[in-house]
């Protein structure tokens, strides 16, 4: 009896991990007292992205953002400073990132604070964006962006703002 039970368990919290996504994160934290929450929904992004030129300043020229907005359905963010919310809240984010086999793309420590980037892929395109800053004494936060955006556009971006 104790192993159909510790099976299910098993099974269970590996749904539940699974089901995991930024937008489950967002619903599951942005009530709590402690928490500042931001969403953009799809319908944000479609009149922003209906904008033909959304010019950026870099070092290197503008960068124009109209591609990949028009391209996102979701953005996310959780920042909290409470520690236990902290604690909670990358668990389950780091449980999501494990699901979905996100890769890590970069990592940048200073002055104990670390942000952290992941990717998800389908084909040529990239799927879901999340950034991590965790500070230890400070606001925490949990950002992601999903939607389709093609991995040249993207890489055509970063080339521009590097």
């Amino acid at each position: 009896m104790k192993k159909a039970i510790l099976t299910l368990a098993a099974i269970l919290s590996t749904l539940a991990a699974i089901a995991q996504d930024g937008k489950s994160i967002y619903r599951k934290y942005s009530d709590e007292k402690g928490v500042e929450a931001v969403y953009i929904s799809p319908a944000m992004f479609r009149l922003i992205g209906s904008i033909p030129q959304l010019m950026v300043d870099t070092e290197k020229g503008e960068v124009n953002l109209s591609p990949i907005i028009k391209s996102l359905s979701g953005f996310y963010v959780i920042t909290t400073s409470d520690d236990s919310l902290k604690e909670r809240l990358f668990d389950d984010v780091s449980r999501m990132r494990k699901a979905a086999g996100f890769e890590h793309l970069m990592e940048a420590k200073s002055h104990g604070e670390t942000m952290q980037m992941y990717m998800t892929t389908k084909g040529e395109d990239a799927t879901s964006l999340v950034m991590e800053t965790k500070s230890g004494k400070g606001d925490s936060s949990f950002i992601c962006m999903d939607g389709v955006i093609p991995l040249k556009d993207l890489e055509a971006l970063i080339s521009k703002v590097k």
